[in-house]
């Protein structure tokens, strides 16, 4: 009897243990063996990311005394993701955004900026590099040895959207765009990225009997593409 009531007693705390758990907030980020709240790390990125600016940090927000990029004042640190951007080593891709309930057209109405760190050190290792559209979609290739960074978006001006994207690579903390490799690719066409697959769709133009501005048109698969990691490449 008195096993059972250890036991049971047990049981409890172990629950009440399970129940407190899921809400402690979360208030910490590690990166490897380097510990600081998120909003030391937060400045850390900020401070190395524009070190000639001035700011403060309230709520997570990141508000700049003028205006930095593509004209914005507020920024937000949306995440970090580990890999290996610039050298075969531990590193983390920092990347900052624009609130979503602030927009400056000017700048497109999706914006991000982000760096490469030293996952152990805080570090940076690469330029700034942002990514600016009205619509877009940052996803992370795993290579062989290092990592590369997927940016597709599209921007809509006077009716008339224009797709846009490329592969960045951070080698040696420069970043280079190595795909595609022509400026006029995305003229004709656009695509679709998720596990591993980049669908292209390519521009058709409609039979129309009377001349306009925008001719009409629609899009029809092209062909798939397969992310090769060995080879880093898509084929």
């Amino acid at each position: 009897m008195r096993r059972l009531v250890i036991v049971i007693f047990v049981v409890i705390l172990l629950i009440i243990g399970l129940f407190i758990a899921n809400f402690i907030p979360v208030s910490r980020v590690t990166t490897q063996d380097v510990t600081m709240s998120t909003e030391q790390l937060t400045k850390s990125i900020v401070d190395q990311m524009f070190p000639q600016s001035k700011y403060t940090i309230e709520n997570g927000m990141i508000h700049f005394s003028t205006p930095i990029a593509a004209n914005y004042q507020t920024l937000v640190l949306e995440q970090i993701i580990f890999g290996r951007f610039v050298e075969d080593k531990n590193e983390y891709f920092a990347i900052l955004k624009a609130p979503d309930n602030v927009t400056v057209h000017a700048g497109g109405f999706y914006y991000r900026i982000g760096a490469v760190f030293d996952a152990e050190t805080n570090k940076r290792k690469s330029q700034t590099k942002d990514f600016t559209a009205d619509e877009g979609e940052i996803s992370i290739l795993k290579g062989k040895s290092k990592d590369y960074v997927l940016f597709l978006g599209s921007t809509t001006y006077q009716g008339y959207t224009s797709p846009t994207g490329g592969i960045y690579d951070a080698r040696g903390g420069n970043w280079i765009q190595t795909w595609p490799e022509s400026s006029d690719f995305w003229e004709h066409r656009y695509a679709v990225f998720g596990n591993d697959r980049l669908i292209l769709y390519k521009k058709v133009l409609d039979s129309v009997e009377y001349e306009t501005t925008i001719p009409p048109f629609h899009f029809e698969p092209e062909k798939e593409l397969i992310w090769d990691s060995q080879a880093e490449m898509f084929r």
